[in-house]
């Protein structure tokens, strides 16, 4: 499996790198396995859209909540056929065997999709992406009831670009439109919120030059 460049308006929008994951049969049978290959298809849609050692924290983010970070992990999930994963795990708090039915940094439902409408008139295209993922498990309490994770979040973003002149183009990007924020959350369904971290949204505007 390798993750292509993004398949929707590369005439003018950013290339992405190809990178192959390998893989084994028991990756998509075993919970466990198939929650670190996961992890391995996210880095790489990461590393993909240009993630790398010493950026900054605010470049990080960008480019964790980017349309081409999105649609990268999207594609590679789908590249194995978009199995359906669902599993429990038993641990100890020291004196006591607890049952937990989530797993670490297994969201209980993600989903990526996007639109976009090509408009010749512009030599360009409007494009609305939406994710969503549902809430997931981040530590381990001494109870279950002690446990925590992160809130289900839904994020919108739109992006539109034009061409001006034979080889340059202007694109215009609003990051978060839906203006989500993230509950830390705490229980043994991870049913409580306990505290709230409110992103804002973010607005770019890029010049695009394509020497093809």
């Amino acid at each position: 499996m390798a993750i292509h460049e993004p398949a929707v308006a590369q005439e003018v929008d950013e290339r992405t790198e190809q990178i192959s994951i390998p893989y084994v049969p028991k990756d998509l049978s075993d919970p466990v396995r198939a929650r670190h290959l996961l992890m391995r298809i996210d880095a790489a849609a990461l590393k993909a859209c240009g993630d790398m050692g010493g950026l900054s924290i605010p470049t990080q983010e960008i480019i964790e909540w980017s349309d081409c970070h999105h649609e990268s992990f999207a594609r590679g999930v789908a590249a194995f056929h978009s199995p359906w994963m669902q599993g429990h795990m038993h641990y100890s708090n020291g004196t006591t065997m607890l049952r937990s039915d989530h797993l670490i940094y297994q969201p209980d439902v993600l989903v990526n999709g996007a639109v976009t409408w090509h408009i010749p008139a512009i030599k360009g295209a409007l494009r609305a992406t939406a994710n969503y993922n549902g809430k997931f498990l981040t530590g381990l309490g001494s109870t279950r009831d002690e446990n925590t994770g992160q809130g289900s979040v839904f994020m919108l973003n739109m992006a539109l670009w034009h061409q001006v002149y034979k080889n340059v183009s202007f694109k215009y990007e609003v990051q978060n439109l839906s203006n989500t924020h993230f509950n830390n959350v705490i229980g043994s369904k991870l049913q409580y919120t306990n505290n709230t971290n409110y992103l804002g949204r973010g607005v770019y505007f890029h010049v695009i030059l394509d020497y093809k």
